[in-house]
């Protein structure tokens, strides 16, 4: 669908999705993902970060600290993680964060021009 589009481009997807995969306290068969796509010239992964960083702003709290992280994803590259900070704990490590004191709330990166 998006092919058959002009730049500029901005969708944004909900919806469910399902994997086979064995389930744990993080992983399970089914969950709700939001995909974002953006198509344009001059995007970069700055601009990504920006999007993603006020996002988790609004939705979080101003106050939530935030994270990025590299990643592999294999259908972008870059790839990033994002994490906020701890919501049962505020960082100081819990059993939610596995003591880390972060929670990982998405992956991203730039569509890979191949994907």
């Amino acid at each position: 669908m998006i092919e058959s589009m002009e730049p500029p481009i901005r969708v944004i997807g909900p919806g469910k999705v399902y994997r086979y995969e064995a389930s744990d306290a993080t992983h399970v068969p089914m969950f709700h993902q939001i995909d974002g796509v953006g198509v344009d010239k001059n995007i970069t992964m700055a601009d990504l970060k920006g999007i993603l960083y006020e996002f988790a702003r609004r939705f979080f709290g101003e106050e939530r600290k935030v994270r990025f992280r590299c990643d592999y994803f294999p259908f972008v590259e870059p790839g990033i993680e994002m994490a906020i900070e701890c919501l049962v704990c505020n960082g100081k490590g819990c059993r939610l964060c596995g003591n880390g004191g972060w929670i990982e709330i998405l992956g991203a990166g730039m569509t890979h021009p191949q994907g």
